[in-house]
């Protein structure tokens, strides 16, 4: 009986190790820190419901020994699901179930890289119980969305559900063949060249904003706000047609945090972005309201291209919802491309030195393309911005060799394969430069999606991102106060992002001094 009893002690010590083990993985403590109105009380009730288990075990030895099997049943198949031949007979591919490689995913920016390293190009892990083939290379995500396309399907947020027949990336095909087109001709339709003055001058007066503030303060400030506000006027000229002097560009920004895009589809939720989606439809309205009969008169935008191809446009629930979501999403990457270019900027001061050589904005935007300030942009989203596409397999699927199952999901990591040495020599090294010396096919970079639900913004983030880093180079000097480590949420649709400890001092260059 001592036996028997030393061996349950051992198992109950085993699974508590194994629970400490997971609790003390630095996403769980994110986890808490970010929800503590949620997560302590559960991480309370956990440990107090363990405790009253191994008390009641201790106390009866018939409650012990069940809960010793039950214990030795969960862990025996944990272990089993663990393994990285779980799924062999099937032909599943390699790779773990663990919820410790789930975790480690959050919280380690080369996990998919040595994930392909150890298992191959295409694995398979876990995201919260959740499985996920996971493939690094665009060569295989290409192959698997034009050939097996009716196989696989959106794999949608919630907000998707918000609008009729939902979001332009997460349509269904008969659906997005229509309302596509209306977009893509939209966007493709406005003349950028017509508020490249305007944009540039919004970001003039933006960073000198930061300069101004950033002098009046010795631990420096944080570029990112700043950067918000000229993505924000930017993106109110291009798709609306309002001046940075228009209130309603303040209304805009106003109804921005209510679009939760990365919240869960609780009651809460629904209400903010709902009311987000009505206060910028009624903007959209007034703008309209005001736009004079001569459409020669009217200032271009987005706006009004799409309501010039559908005259109800803003009445329609599902173009409304889509152009109010696309302005939304635009707003964030764009933001999140800003942050990333500065970042950079930062850590390689030495990249502007064409740029200044160049002598103004208007000359370096000039020349054979990509120019210096576009080359930077493009380096930033294969190292920085673009991560991952997402896809859910609708009926079993053979792929080079393997089964991938119906129900799982697809991850096609875009950073990790925009890291191939054999495309991209030493490939985690800042080097713009590489984009003179050759160019790549959408199997080698692919930083704006890879099949028909493709980003319909990289003019915009290519412009935008130019004139940053032109501005930035030819008008500022600045010096990092303070950084710290890269940072993501704590779900596995997040994005890595530069540390929100960034702090700099900037100030203006003198006109009259050489450039160097």
């Amino acid at each position: 009986m001592k036996q028997l009893w030393l061996f349950e002690v051992a198992v109950l010590v085993a699974a508590a190790f194994q629970a400490t083990w997971i609790m003390l993985k630095p996403p769980v403590w994110r986890e808490v820190r970010e929800n503590p109105g949620l997560m302590l009380p559960l991480l309370a009730a956990t440990a107090g419901i363990g405790a009253l288990a191994l008390w009641a075990a201790l106390t009866w030895p018939a409650v012990r020994h069940v809960l010793v099997a039950l214990l030795m049943g969960a862990m025996a198949l944990t272990w089993w699901r663990a393994r990285p031949s779980y799924g062999r007979r099937q032909r599943w591919p390699r790779g773990s179930f663990g919820i410790g490689h789930s975790l480690d995913a959050l919280n380690n920016k080369r996990y998919y890289l040595n994930q392909a390293a150890r298992f191959g190009p295409i694995f398979k892990t876990s995201q919260f119980g959740r499985p996920v083939v996971c493939m690094v290379g665009l060569d295989h995500a290409r192959r698997l969305l034009a050939n097996h396309a009716t196989s696989l399907a959106s794999a949608t947020l919630p907000y998707n559900r918000l609008i009729p027949r939902g979001l332009l990336r997460y349509m269904r095909p008969e659906h997005h063949k229509t309302i596509a087109p209306l977009f893509r001709t939209t966007f493709s339709s406005l003349t950028l060249e017509q508020v490249g003055p305007a944009l540039r001058l919004t970001y003039r007066r933006a960073l000198g904003r930061l300069a101004a503030d950033s002098s009046r303060s010795e631990a420096g400030v944080r570029a990112r706000p700043y950067f918000e506000r000229a993505v924000l006027e930017a993106l109110a000229l291009i798709f609306y047609g309002l001046g940075r002097e228009d209130p309603r560009v303040a209304e805009l920004g106003g109804w921005m945090p209510s679009l939760l895009m990365g919240q869960s589809g609780k009651p809460w939720w629904r209400r903010h972005t709902r009311a987000g989606l009505a206060g910028v439809t009624t903007i959209m309205q007034r703008t309209q309201a005001e736009w004079p009969a001569d459409p020669g008169k009217g200032t271009t935008s987005a706006l009004r291209a799409l309501v010039a191809s559908v005259p109800n446009a803003i009445d329609d629930p599902t173009i409304a919802g889509n152009f109010i979501l696309i302005t939304r999403i635009a707003y964030g990457d764009l933001t999140g491309l800003h942050d990333w270019i500065f970042k950079f900027l930062c850590d390689h001061p030495t990249v502007l030195v064409p740029l200044r050589a160049a002598g103004s904005a208007e000359e370096a935007g000039l020349g054979v393309m990509p120019n210096p300030a576009t080359r930077i942009v493009m380096e930033t989203l294969r190292l920085g911005q673009s991560e991952f596409l997402y896809r859910k397999i609708a009926r079993p699927i053979e792929f080079e060799g393997m089964v991938l199952p119906a129900g799982w999901f697809v991850r096609l990591c875009t950073q990790e394969s925009h890291r191939d040495p054999t495309v991209f020599p030493e490939p985690e090294r800042f080097d713009p430069d590489r984009f003179a010396r050759r160019t790549y096919s959408r199997a080698e970079y692919s930083p704006f999606g890879a099949d028909a639900h493709g980003c319909m913004g990289s003019q915009f983030a290519l412009l935008l991102g130019r004139i940053l880093v032109e501005e930035l180079a030819l008008g500022y000097d600045w010096r990092v106060v303070s950084d710290g480590p890269l940072e993501r949420g704590n779900r596995h649709r997040h994005h890595w992002r530069p540390s929100s400890r960034l702090r700099i001092v900037m100030t203006p260059r003198p006109a009259a001094s050489p450039i160097s």
